[in-house]
C-alpha cells in the first residue's frame, strides 16, 4: 500500500479525574463498559464527549438509569452547540439525566453501591 499521507490512530486511554476517594472506589472506563455480565440499575458517566453520550444512550435504552455530570455548561464540547444541545435533547428525551456546569466533589465505595458527591451552582447533590 502506498499514500502520501498516512495517520495513525492508536486510540486513548481514559485518564480518571482527580476526585477524592475515587482511587478507592471501584470505576470501569471504556474499555472494561462491555465486561458486565448483567445491566447495572444505575450508571453515573464522568464527562461528556463522544463516548460518553454515545454510551449514555446505549445503556439508557438498555435499562439502566444514566446521569452524565459535566464540568461544562455544554455536552459534545468540541462541537457547535447547537448540536450539541440537540443531541443533548434527544437524550434527555429518552430518560438520560444531565448534570452541567458541576464539579465532582467526592466518590465513595458504599459496598453494593458508589456515592458521588456533586456541586451545582453552589448547591451540594447526592445523585
Amino acid at each position: 500500500m502506498s499514500a502520501k499521507n498516512w495517520v495513525i490512530a492508536t486510540g486513548s486511554s481514559a485518564v480518571p479525574p482527580p476526585v477524592p476517594g475515587l482511587e478507592q472506589t471501584p470505576y470501569i472506563t471504556n474499555r472494561d463498559l462491555f465486561s458486565f455480565d448483567r445491566l447495572p440499575a444505575s450508571m453515573i458517566i464522568l464527562g461528556a464527549g463522544p463516548i460518553a453520550a454515545e454510551m449514555a444512550q446505549a445503556f439508557n435504552r438498555l435499562g439502566t438509569r444514566v446521569s452524565v455530570i459535566q464540568r461544562s455548561g455544554q455536552i459534545l464540547s468540541n462541537e457547535d452547540k447547537d448540536l450539541a444541545d440537540g443531541v443533548m435533547e434527544v437524550l434527555k428525551a429518552e430518560g438520560v439525566q444531565f448534570y452541567l456546569n458541576t464539579a465532582i466533589l467526592s466518590a465513595k465505595d458504599l459496598g453494593a453501591e458508589r456515592e458521588v458527591v456533586i456541586q451545582t451552582k453552589g448547591k451540594n447533590l447526592f445523585p
